[in-house]
């Protein structure tokens, strides 16, 4: 018995697992919703309308709107498909807006085209230009964030496993933002603070994934980015009654590389 735990003992761990792996995801999430909110786009469900919805529809489905949902209740929710923002290859980009009568009682019954991720609505030729670049400004920023600390949080994750690295500091070695993703959690400081520096010692033990080499410094340089602005506030989210989010982002590197956007 005692044998058995000795060697229970003795079996590698990842370098970080439990609370402390958590942690540093906390941090990583904690990251892409401070980039997401540097830029911010607010429309109106009659923006949506001139978007989405062709002419001929806008007065019933509106009316129809008004008759489903007379009480304070009730959401819509209308999915758009939009073209890869190259050179990102996202599966299936969709981004869904949604809105309920409580917040506003001008929008409209989503019609069957846009009611389901598989069905989704698509802009209008019809659409005002400066809506369409809005709206495509709006998708190339969702995307590009979601893209970004989704790719983050894959390289922590490859590296994070026994066969790569067992200690904090054999990942700083080869992934230097480590450290900045452990400052950011309180309960993480004494960590970050040893690592601080790169240990040779650990280096000469730290191993890399083949297939994620070429992405460490890709993803170094998303962390570096914003955690240069790590003292500044993080902007407030703008007045909307609509809101607005990507639909299961999921992005295809290569046939071996996939990973869920953040």
């Amino acid at each position: 018995m005692s044998r058995f735990s000795s060697d229970k003992e003795r079996e590698p761990q990842p370098a970080f697992s439990g609370t402390k792996q958590h942690k540093v995801e906390q941090s990583i999430t904690s990251y892409a919703f401070q980039q997401r909110r540097m830029h911010q786009e607010s429309f109106t469900t009659e923006e949506l309308k001139l978007l989405f919805i062709p002419e001929e529809w806008r007065r019933s489905l509106s009316q129809a709107y008004e008759l489903t949902f007379a009480e304070p209740y009730g959401w819509q929710r209308i999915y758009v498909a939009f073209p890869n923002v190259q050179p990102l290859a996202m599966h299936k980009p969709r981004i869904s807006f949604t809105f309920n009568y409580d917040q506003n009682n001008t929008g409209f019954l989503v019609p069957s085209v846009g009611y389901k991720v598989d069905s989704p609505a698509h802009v209008l030729e019809s659409a005002p230009p400066e809506l369409v670049e809005r709206f495509n400004e709006l998708v190339r920023h969702e995307t590009q964030v979601s893209y970004e600390w989704g790719l983050v949080r894959w390289v922590f994750r490859e590296l994070n496993k026994v066969e790569w690295c067992t200690t904090p500091a054999q990942i700083r070695y080869l992934w230097p933002c480590i450290y900045n993703l452990c400052r950011k959690q309180k309960s993480l400081e004494e960590l970050a603070k040893s690592i601080e520096q790169a240990s040779p010692r650990a280096g000469d033990k730290a191993k890399c994934p083949p297939w994620a080499i070429r992405h460490l410094k890709e993803s170094y340089d998303v962390v570096a980015r914003i955690a240069l602005m790590d003292n500044l506030p993080v902007l407030d989210a703008i007045p909307a009654t609509v809101s607005y989010e990507l639909v299961n982002p999921t992005f295809q590197v290569n046939d071996r590389i996939e990973f869920q956007g953040s």
